[in-house]
């Protein structure tokens, strides 16, 4: 990061108020570890000219407003409650026309042929003993500018005062994320708050209550989370869970789930209900399509008829699926061809979360064969997109766990990596007729040579049919935003799977978690590629505790 040295001082025509508040600013400046860089901001800007003396904000300051500009009464707002909230002074508001020679503080515009790169975002701030100016070309540059006179700003024994000095700063990297995993109520806006204060641009929010936008209560919380994103020059992007985190659809509707296949399991007939000889949970049954419970004779000679010779009652089947639930049940019919104690075989799917997968719950997969599967991620999708109006929307995809493991997928013959791109590009679909313009994000290990796409026995490991799905990325829209994953120091892998993604003609963001030499790695790829959109810091499971590498990140990528 570069450091700002502070310019010889130069004799100015002062107060002996600001003589004795600029002392104090010197000599604080001189004791702590940023005496390097005199503003103290965070991220640092790109570049810091000291001024001539302070400016001592009072009461009798007023924040200029222009109401022909639309956004302006909304900075003008949120910059007075921030200063009343930090510093105790509650500024007049005042319209620009006739606004006077008060000591102000006032919005402009700039032209962005000043600034070298991510003009949308840049900002100059003037700050003089009479007067402080944030200009910029854009509603976000001046938010942005907001945040940097907030930090500048100082309160010491009842005054409030911030140095002169002109700041010229804009971010070098264009898209800078942070992923919330889920939505906590209580926090959330506080988070929010937190990331924008740190000049964040979006957040990524994962969550499975865009499954139930039906309900007012969710409808009303989700709106007012995108709105206050928004309010920050935010934008917020909904992910909505799906092949691979798919509790939001089985919760709904658990014969949407990707089953695991049974055949031939051995039952005896016991007072007309068939009791599997091992003695262990007949649990869980799915019946969707090809998925059915048949039942035939030991020797296989003879395929009993559903209904006419015996009745299946499903019992209790729901997620998250547990072995300990109300079981299925066979019945013989009162005129079945199976015989009182006969010893059949049953083939069936059922779905467990079973301990050697070694998994949480919510990472079961949906059934990509089932339309049922579709119906309800169409729906979804649409109320998302028709009540949050996002510009973006994720559909994750990472971890695929088990997949082309039941009868409806195995029935068709597809490859697992063919069974991913239908998939995909169904979502895809679905996300383009309802609108256009969104832009869709996915996760990319299931799509790199380099990660799972690349691991034959992935999904083998779950019971799925064995084989590579990186292809796949041949047969989906490269409009499709990739969000490229490592969390350890990794250059080489970081290299790899960028000139990968490059050589397919994806744009993509890299995402960085818990590691900040893997946040270096990453930066570096993100300035130096313009195929590269910018990064996401993670947050998984612990937001709180991750603080520290989002507040690092965030330097690094403006910087």
């Amino acid at each position: 990061q570069k450091r700002f040295i502070m310019k010889n001082k130069k004799t100015v025509n002062i107060t002996f108020m600001e003589f004795c508040i600029t002392a104090i600013i010197f000599l604080y400046t001189a004791s702590v570890s940023w005496a390097d860089n005199p503003v103290n901001v965070f991220p640092p800007p790109q570049k810091y000219e000291q001024g001539k003396g302070v400016a001592v904000i009072s009461d009798g300051w007023g924040i200029l407003q222009d109401k022909k500009n639309a956004d302006n009464p909304h900075l003008v707002a949120y910059l007075s409650e921030r200063i009343s909230h930090q510093f105790g002074l509650e500024l007049r508001i005042d319209d620009i026309v006739g606004a006077g020679n008060r000591k102000r503080i006032s919005f402009g515009n700039l032209d962005a042929r000043n600034l070298p790169v991510s003009a949308k975002e840049g900002y100059v701030l003037n700050i003089s003993p009479d007067s402080i100016e944030i200009l910029s070309g854009t509603p976000d540059g001046a938010f942005r500018g907001i945040q940097t006179l907030c930090q500048l700003i100082r309160r010491e024994r009842g005054k409030v005062y911030v140095s002169s000095c002109k700041i010229t700063d804009y971010p070098r990297i264009e898209i800078r994320a942070v992923h919330f995993s889920g939505i906590n109520p209580d926090k959330i806006k506080q988070q929010i708050e937190r990331v924008a204060r740190l000049k964040y641009n979006m957040v990524i929010i994962e969550s499975q209550v865009y499954f139930d936008l039906g309900r007012e209560d969710n409808r009303v919380l989700l709106e007012d989370i995108f709105r206050f994103a928004r309010e920050r020059y935010i934008e917020p992007v909904p992910e909505v869970l799906s092949f691979a985190s798919a509790q939001g659809i089985l919760t709904q509707d658990p014969h949407t789930a990707e089953g695991i296949r049974i055949e031939n399991r051995e039952f005896r007939f016991i007072r007309d209900i068939a009791q599997p000889t091992d003695n262990l949970p007949f649990a869980n049954v799915i019946i969707d399509g090809a998925d059915e419970v048949s039942v035939k004779s030991k020797d296989l000679r003879k395929t009993y008829t559903k209904d006419k010779d015996y009745k299946v009652a499903l019992g209790n089947v729901g997620f998250p699926f547990r072995a300990a639930t109300l079981p299925a049940r066979i019945t013989r019919t009162p005129d079945s061809r199976i015989r009182g104690g006969e010893e059949v075989l049953v083939s069936y799917t059922y779905i467990e979360n079973k301990p050697s997968f070694d998994f949480p719950d919510s990472s079961l997969t949906y059934c990509p064969s089932s339309e049922k599967t579709y119906a309800i991620m169409s729906r979804t999708i649409e109320n998302v997109l028709d009540i949050l109006k996002p510009a973006y929307i994720s559909i994750g995809h990472d971890e695929i766990r088990g997949m082309n493991r039941d009868k409806r997928c195995r029935e068709r013959n597809l490859s697992n990596a063919e069974i991913l791109s239908e998939d995909i590009n169904r979502l895809y679909g679905i996300i383009k007729n309802i609108d256009s313009e969104v832009q869709v994000l996915i996760w990319n290990d299931m799509l790199n040579p380099y990660y799972n796409g690349g691991n034959p026995d992935f999904n083998s490991q779950y019971e799925g049919l064995p084989g590579k799905t990186y292809t796949a990325i041949d047969s989906i829209p490269n409009d499709i935003i990739l969000m490229t994953a490592a969390y350890d120091p990794n250059k080489s892998f970081c290299v790899k799977s960028s000139n990968y993604f490059d050589s397919k003609q994806f744009k993509y963001l890299v995402a960085s978690w818990k590691n900040k030499q893997n946040i270096n790695e990453w930066v570096e790829i993100a300035k130096g590629r313009k195929n590269c959109l910018g990064i996401i810091e993670t947050t998984w499971y612990d937001w709180e505790g991750n603080f520290d590498n989002i507040k690092y990140a965030a330097g690094a990528a403006w910087h």
